[in-house]
Parts: C-alpha cells; sequence; structure tokens
C-alpha cells in the first residue's frame, strides 16, 4: 500500500526537475520567446509549490522552501542569458535539472522524518542550493554592471536583495528566531554588502566574481549553522571552513586579472 504513493512522488519529483528545463530550453531555441518563458516559469513553481508542500503545518517552512526554489530557478535564468557556448548551457541546464530533484528530495525527506521547523533541519538544502544562487547572482551582476547603461547602485541592489533573502531563509531553517536574533544574520548581510560590492568591480572574469561571492554566503552560512546549533561538531565545521577557504584562495591566485 505504501509503494505506489512513495513511486508516485518520486516520479513526480523526477518529472518536476526535468521540467524545470523546459523556460531555459525555449529561450535557447528561440530568444524572442523570453515572454512565455518567463510564464511556463511561474506555471512550473505554482504547480512545484503546491504538489510538493501542500499541507504543511509551519507556515514558514513553506515559505523558506519555495523561496529558495524560486531564487535558484531566476538566479539560473540570469546567468543563462549571458552563456554563449553550447557546453556551458547544456551544463547549466543539468545543473538546474539535477538539483531541483534534489532540493524536492531532501525537502520531501525532511517532512517524513524531522519535525519542520526543527533547528537544522533545512540547513542543508538551502546552504547548497544558496551557493549555487549566490553564484549565478553574481556573474550575471557583473555581466549586466557591462552590458547595461543603468546606475550601477540600481544594478547592485537588485542583484543583492535576493542574497539578502537566501540569507534570512537560511538563518530560519537553521533554527533561528529571525527577531530576536536578528544582530547575527544582519551582521551576515552586511558582510556579503561589502563581499558583492568589492567583487563586482573586480577586473576579472565573472566566473571569479561569481565565485568569490558564493564562498563568501558559504561562509556566513556555516558561522551561522554551527552557531545555531551551539557548535556541537566542531570538526565538521573545520573541516567545511577549510575546504572553502581553500577553493577560494585556489581561485583568486589561478584567476585571470585583467
Amino acid at each position: 500500500m505504501l509503494t505506489a504513493p512513495v513511486s508516485s512522488r518520486w516520479i513526480l519529483r523526477l518529472m518536476l526537475g526535468g521540467a524545470s528545463a523546459l523556460p531555459l530550453g525555449l529561450t535557447w531555441y528561440n530568444p524572442f520567446w523570453l515572454r512565455y518563458a518567463v510564464g511556463l516559469f511561474v506555471l512550473l513553481f505554482v504547480i512545484t509549490a503546491w504538489q510538493q508542500w501542500a499541507g504543511w503545518s509551519r507556515l514558514g517552512s513553506w515559505l523558506t522552501a519555495a523561496v529558495v526554489l524560486a531564487i535558484f530557478w531566476g538566479s539560473m535564468s540570469l546567468i543563462w542569458l549571458f552563456l554563449e557556448s553550447s557546453w556551458s548551457r547544456v551544463l547549466l541546464l543539468a545543473v538546474t535539472v539535477f538539483f531541483t530533484w534534489w532540493y524536492l528530495r531532501e525537502w520531501h525527506r525532511l517532512r517524513l522524518t524531522l519535525f519542520l521547523g526543527e533547528a537544522g533541519a533545512g540547513a542543508t538544502p538551502t546552504l547548497v542550493v544558496g551557493f549555487l544562487s549566490t553564484f549565478a547572482l553574481s556573474a550575471a551582476a557583473e555581466s549586466f554592471l557591462v552590458f547595461l547603461n543603468l546606475p550601477w547602485w540600481l544594478l547592485e541592489l537588485c542583484f543583492y536583495l535576493p542574497v539578502v533573502v537566501l540569507v534570512i531563509c537560511f538563518a530560519y531553517a537553521s533554527g533561528w528566531s529571525l527577531a530576536r536574533r536578528w544582530h547575527y544574520w544582519f551582521t551576515g548581510i552586511l558582510v556579503l554588502l561589502q563581499v558583492f560590492v568589492l567583487a563586482t568591480w573586480w577586473p576579472t572574469s565573472f566566473y571569479v566574481v561569481g565565485f568569490t561571492m558564493a564562498a563568501a554566503f558559504a561562509l556566513v552560512a556555516l558561522v551561522l549553522r554551527q552557531e545555531a546549533q551551539g557548535f556541537i561538531s566542531r570538526r565538521s565545521f573545520s573541516r567545511e571552513l577549510s575546504l572553502v577557504l581553500v577553493a577560494f584562495v585556489l581561485v583568486l591566485f589561478t584567476a585571470r586579472w585583467f
């Protein structure tokens, strides 16, 4: 009796993950179909939110999961606009499909095995998808600053606000009280703002800018998660922090500066 529902859920998540590539594929086939692609993304988001998260008892967890997914799809769409080679577009399609499926699977697993709202219950999927979204948003911001003749502060604000939302969602998913412990996540937002403004003006590739901002997001997120858990896993925290720092240093030293 339990096999059919579980199987249907697995097939549904697989279908939703594959469908997330359709809007991007439309613009690849015909760039003038952008408005249809946006409409398809909105429709797909409504279907996903209803099928995956309907009936959750905690509104905050439902909003967190849905908002992070919306930012992920939006960030993938923005960086898609600046990809020129076929292999990079195929890679982005694969990343979008896989991590959409993985994100939906993780939140459904947490729904079945943990109490929603439990400290740290949704931290891992939010961290991973937030890292990818921050990379895409920062890389797209660098590209828009070059190609659009708009005030730089306006572009910075438009691309930074989703990062702020990701930090807040991650803090909530990690078990923070957003009202009583606001100074923790707000400090992280200020740190990311400084990195964001600095990195988007670096004379280098937008991939380097994107990874720099994503690494900064990961560092802030790791500190927030460990602080929420009372630093009960210092060895794991040190390992994760060292991995991010080493990758960050390698990227900066091997990047082409021009």
